[in-house]
């Protein structure tokens, strides 16, 4: 496949040339170009497969060699190479039907690589269809609407995007809706089953009864379903947005399935259905920073917090300097705000995975260096990476890696916990030792993993250690504390966000409670005894 960087970033263009990946037979870089108009010269001289473009250069810009690209139907796929982190040059490549969205700082040799074989895979989808038996072709004469969609995504081709719009009922609006399934390769079910039960929540309620147009595409990938319904002109977004809300609910309650759905808005007839497909495929590509099992709105996108390169490069290299100081009670503070972090459109997935990689490799700085037994820690001889390739949310993955560093600082400073003979009391006393950081835990979440009622926890735990859970807890995480006061420089608030306080004030008053003195005093009488 022919290749061709348009980049006015020297640097860049040098270190892309220079990747092994041109070096065997599938992909030949055969030019490069300092702005669009030199761009534009090589895609009228030679067959270009795939364009690497820069968004902003002088003369003529990304954005508007692309637009140049599609309007004389140059046959070629976009992948984007940026700096920017910009929703809006995000959303703006989309819709001009760009394959991928890349960013400079990330960008790897094997990043680059599942790019461009993306972009071959869909290409290998579009010839497939294009070289289908002619014969049949000839006697399909009209493909339907959900023909000609799936033929405009694939093509892009404002011919059948037209042919489409003219079968819309007189008086619709276009519904255009793209659902993700989560996780459900750890259902019992088959693809087929899940598409079934999708389709059958989705078109139980739909808000427009009787109306002929309703269809339902699966030629996404990943798991993505695109909807289309035609609803009545009087239907309004209001009405849209509690029905797929309903829609979660139904998959939910009645085939135990978690949806995902993206939906920007109402489309009159007129209006460019591409777009629409666009649209949603922006929406849903934030699912990992949004969480799944929940309606997105371009209103969400106001949630995101984004975060520049230079401060995710210094928060990476204060990442690496905690696990060489064997500190994991200072990571996971960090982490939580690497975790809640975002980039724009498509780079979300290529953030996680460069984020991923720098804290394992954190976690097994410090495993490496106290010399702690994988066994003893996670109850094996490996560390189950397995799990944490199922995970697909920037929360589960992050809570994922606090888990196992408060394992490993349990491990540096275990406290002392009572004798007892009852072993589901010694259970809940190893968790309360694991977990104490994590201010979610309480009696009913320990009961739940020793696997006993909680009112027979409660009963049994007080027999044996003389208070209760509750107190127990609270008191072992002031422990946790006095020893972070006597042997950190933690600032006071800190060390009550990692004892597991919901707040400062409440970590101020348990403690006085439990050592007669506030965490300030306490700490000067330490440094004045």
């Amino acid at each position: 496949m022919n290749v061709v960087i348009v980049d006015d970033e020297l640097t860049a263009v040098a270190q892309i040339s220079s990747m092994d990946l041109w070096d065997d037979a599938t992909y030949t870089l055969i030019g490069t170009a300092k702005n669009g108009k030199e761009g534009l010269s090589l895609l009228q001289r030679y067959a270009v497969d795939i364009l690497i473009t820069d968004i902003e250069m002088p003369v003529m810009d990304g954005l508007k060699l692309i637009e140049e690209v599609r309007s004389r139907g140059y046959p070629v796929d976009v992948i984007i190479l940026s700096c920017h982190e910009s929703f809006t040059y995000a959303r703006a490549a989309m819709l001009l039907g760009v394959e991928d969205y890349l960013i400079k700082d990330f960008l790897e040799e094997q990043t680059l690589r599942a790019a461009l074989e993306r972009v071959r895979s869909i290409r290998g989808r579009r010839t497939a269809r294009a070289s289908a038996d002619p014969a049949a072709a000839g006697r399909r004469s009209d493909p339907g609407f959900a023909g000609l969609i799936d033929g405009m995504i694939a093509s892009r081709d404002q011919e059948l995007e037209r042919r489409a719009a003219a079968l819309i009922p007189e008086g619709c609006k276009v519904l255009m809706c793209m659902i993700h399934t989560d996780g459900y390769q750890e259902q019992q079910y088959t693809p087929g089953d899940v598409l079934r039960a999708v389709n059958g929540t989705v078109t139980e309620e739909c808000p427009s009864p009787g109306v002929p147009c309703r269809e339902q595409l699966t030629c996404l990938e990943h798991g993505d379903s695109l909807y289309i319904l035609c609803v009545q002109g009087s239907t309004t977004g209001e009405q849209i947005a509690v029905w797929l809300q309903q829609v979660i609910t139904n998959a939910q309650k009645l085939w135990g399935l978690s949806l995902t759905i993206a939906w920007e808005r109402l489309y009159r007839c007129d209006e460019s259905l591409l777009s629409g497909y666009d649209a949603c495929s922006v929406l849903l590509r934030y699912r990992p920073f949004l969480g799944n099992g929940r309606l997105i709105l371009p209103s969400h996108m106001q949630s995101i917090s984004y975060i520049d390169a230079d401060s995710l490069s210094g928060h990476i290299r204060e990442l690496h300097r905690l696990g060489k100081t064997g500190c994991p009670d200072g990571v996971i503070p960090l982490i939580r705000r690497l975790y809640s972090r975002c980039l724009p459109g498509m780079l979300q997935l290529n953030y996680l995975k460069f984020l991923n990689s720098h804290v394992l490799a954190v976690l097994l700085q410090l495993i490496d260096a106290e010399g702690f037994d994988l066994e003893q820690l996670f109850g094996r001889s490996y560390l189950p990476l397995h799990e944490l390739d199922l995970l697909d949310t920037a929360d589960a993955m992050c809570l994922w890696f606090e888990r196992k560093f408060r394992r490993i600082g349990t491990r540096q400073e275990a406290l002392s916990l009572p004798e007892v003979s009852n072993i589901r009391v010694r259970g809940a006393l190893e968790i309360i030792k694991r977990d104490y950081s994590d201010c979610s835990l309480d009696l009913e979440t320990i009961a739940g993993e020793t696997g006993i009622h909680k009112g027979y926890l409660s009963r049994v735990f007080k027999e044996e250690t003389g208070s209760s859970c509750y107190d127990f807890l609270q008191h072992y995480r002031v422990q946790r504390a006095q020893s972070l006061l006597k042997g950190t420089v933690l600032k006071v608030y800190e060390i009550a966000e990692r004892t597991g306080f919901h707040s400062y004030d409440q970590f101020c008053v348990v403690f006085r409670k439990c050592v007669g003195v506030s965490p300030t005093h306490y700490r000067k009488k330490g440094e004045n005894p």
